[in-house]
């Protein structure tokens, strides 16, 4: 999976071809002027280091996800060691160490310098990073180019093809083209399923990511019904939205019942937040001018009380996937923003509500 195996091409296949073509007699090749030890007292990860021990430690940093030291690394090789075995797969790491921090922009400056070194023409990896940090920089025609080029790819394993129709879909998905996006969510889904059937596949990460935005696809349509008078139009869009609602929600219980961490609770979050969002709308919602004051009072206590299970909902969601990160040791973005919404609507509940 190019999204969560990148550790194995970054320490294995890059490092060992660089290596493996008889390293010992390379090394000792290098002509000691152009092969320097620093030593830098306070700046960095390491205060005295040359290329391999940059390497070594820069990989190290890399398995921790302590991305920035690692860059720092990487960089340091591309900027004093031109002439090193480790030279490309610098390059390429500085490249993943700075995708992975969201820096887009200069992650495709130094890709784009590895594909000057190599020939990356038959490079999966490299394809899919390119796909994945035009992506980051939102610029989705050029993800869209690089995605459908991997699914035609002969190369492309059949893993290879259900990653690249998922993110086909999350590109189609950005690009509001709903009817497509669902279209290749469903069949990265189908895909999952039969080869599943046919053997033991270990990551379920892009099955569960399709689910999961099937449900956010659900969740785009639900925000957009505008909720307005007279009566009866009202009560057709309340009746519309909540039944998004719930399809958006049973998306997310699904991607809760494949048992992958990350979008479990990803759809966690986002299940508090449909609630959330029903709330906002119906709070904003404009209250009928015909109503006399008296009317009027009534309809926002009736308001009021059915605004209460929604936040209670909203809480609970949001509790519940606060736990699984406790239970799990997961801490990713979904689980920050689950604590700040749950804050959020406490205080407003007793705002509201109690106060």
């Amino acid at each position: 999976m190019h999204k969560t195996q990148i550790k194995t091409f970054l320490f294995f296949p890059l490092i060992v071809i660089f290596l493996t073509a008889c390293p010992s007699r390379t090394r000792q090749h290098i002509d000691m002027t152009d092969h320097p030890i620093f030593i830098q007292p306070g700046s960095g990860p390491l205060t005295v280091y040359d290329d391999e021990e940059l390497n070594r430690v820069g990989s190290k940093y890399f398995e921790k996800k302590d991305y920035k030291n690692a860059a720092d690394c990487f960089r340091k090789i591309i900027e004093n060691y031109p002439k090193s075995v480790h030279y490309k797969s610098a390059v390429y790491n500085l490249a993943l160490s700075l995708e992975m921090q969201e820096q887009c922009e200069e992650a495709k400056k130094y890709y784009q310098k590895y594909s000057e070194l190599t020939d990356t023409t038959k490079d999966l990896d490299y394809k899919f990073r390119l796909g994945y940090v035009s992506l980051c920089l939102k610029d989705f025609d050029e993800a869209e180019k690089a995605f459908s080029a991997l699914i035609s790819d002969s190369s492309a394993s059949e893993m290879d093809i259900i990653e690249a129709k998922t993110n086909l879909g999350v590109v189609k998905y950005n690009k509001k083209e709903y009817k497509d996006a669902v279209e290749y969510f469903n069949q990265a889904i189908i895909d999952y399923a039969k080869l599943s059937k046919e053997k033991y596949i270990e990551n379920n990460f892009f099955v569960a990511q399709s689910i999961f935005y099937l449900g956010e696809v659900e969740a785009a349509k639900m925000r957009d019904v505008v909720l307005e008078f007279p009566q009866e139009l009202l009560e057709r869009r309340l009746e519309e939205k909540a039944k998004l609602l719930l399809s958006a929600q049973n998306y997310y219980l699904r991607v809760i019942k494949t048992g992958n961490i990350h979008w479990a609770t990803a759809a966690g979050f986002k299940t508090g937040e449909l609630y959330e969002i029903f709330y906002d709308h119906l709070i904003n919602a404009p209250i009928p001018e015909e109503l006399t004051d008296e009317q009027k009072e009534i309809y926002k206590e009736e308001l009021k009380k059915k605004i209460a299970v929604l936040i209670t909902k909203a809480v609970r969601v949001y509790e519940a996937t606060i736990d699984v990160g406790k239970r799990t040791g997961m801490d990713s973005k979904w689980i920050t923003y689950a604590k700040e919404h749950m804050d959020k609507l406490k205080e407003l509940f007793i705002e509201e509500h109690v106060n």
